[in-house]
C-alpha cells in the first residue's frame, strides 16, 4: 500500500467560514482499545480485526477519557463517524493542470450503520457544458486494484452515475448527496469507513471532470485524504 501525500487544510474565499473557530473534543461513543488482535495477515480496518480488549465508555470528551492521550491508535469509533477531506490539485499522484491548480473544495462525510452522506463545498472554475462535474467518489488507496471505488455519490456517463447527476455550478456550498454502492451493499462500505483504523492513510475523496478525465486516464481532478472529525 503506498502513502498519499498529507493534505494542508486552508481553502480560499467562499470556504474560510468553515475554518474559523476551535474544533470541540469529539463526543461519539468510543471503545478504548488496549491490545489488538489482529494478524498480520488481516486487513487493518477490517471489523475482524477489530476484536480489542476495551471498555465501552458511551459519550463523554475524549481527552477526559483517555487522561488527555486519546488517538486513533487506540480508540474504535462507533456510529455516527464523521470525516472530513480537503479536495486540492495533488501533483505526486495526478498531472498538474491549470484547472486543477484553481480548483478546490471541502466535504464532510457522515457514516451511519447503513448509509453514507457527503456536504460538500466547492469552487470549481472550469466547470462549463462542456466540461462538467461527471463523478464524486471515495476511493480506497489498493494499487493492486487501481484504487477502488468505496462509495459513490454522483455522477455522469462515462463515470457511473450512483444517486444521480452532480451538480453543475462552479461554485456550491453545503451541497448534499447520497451515497451508493456498484458493487457489495451500502452497509458493508459503511462499515469499512467507520471502522477502519487509519482512514487518512486508507480512503479518499475525489472529484472527476470531463476534461480531467481525457487528461489524467481518470485519476481524477482534485482529491484529498478522509480525516475523522466530530459529528455534529
Amino acid at each position: 500500500m503506498t502513502a498519499v501525500m498529507p493534505f494542508v487544510v486552508g481553502l480560499c474565499g467562499f470556504l474560510a467560514a468553515h475554518a474559523a473557530g476551535g474544533e470541540a473534543e469529539p463526543t461519539t461513543p468510543l471503545l478504548a482499545v488496549q491490545e489488538s488482535s489482529c494478524s498480520e495477515e488481516q486487513e487493518e480496518g477490517e471489523p475482524s480485526c477489530l476484536l480489542m480488549r476495551g471498555a465501552s465508555l458511551g459519550q463523554a470528551p475524549l481527552g477526559k477519557l483517555l487522561g488527555g492521550n486519546a488517538t486513533s491508535d487506540n480508540l474504535i469509533w462507533h456510529f455516527p463517524a464523521c470525516f472530513k477531506a480537503v479536495l486540492r490539485a495533488d501533483p505526486v499522484t495526478t498531472p498538474l493542470s491549470l484547472e486543477a491548480a484553481r480548483s478546490h473544495a471541502i466535504a464532510w462525510l457522515k457514516v451511519t450503520e447503513r448509509q453514507v452522506y457527503m456536504s460538500i463545498d466547492w469552487k470549481l472554475p472550469g466547470v462549463s457544458k462542456k466540461n462538467p462535474v461527471i463523478g464524486l467518489h471515495v476511493h480506497k488507496v489498493d494499487p493492486s486494484m487501481k484504487d477502488p471505488t468505496i462509495v459513490g455519490f454522483c455522477g455522469q456517463a462515462p463515470k457511473p452515475s450512483f444517486t444521480g447527476r452532480c451538480a453543475q455550478r462552479k461554485i456550491v456550498r453545503d451541497y448534499p448527496v447520497e451515497g451508493a454502492v456498484l458493487e457489495g451493499t451500502l452497509e458493508e462500505a459503511a462499515h469499512r469507513l467507520a471502522w477502519c483504523k487509519h482512514p487518512e492513510k486508507t480512503f479518499y475523496a475525489q472529484l472527476h471532470t470531463e476534461s480531467s478525465l481525457a487528461r489524467t486516464g481518470g485519476l481524477g481532478l482534485i482529491r484529498g485524504q478522509l480525516q475523522r472529525v466530530q459529528c455534529a
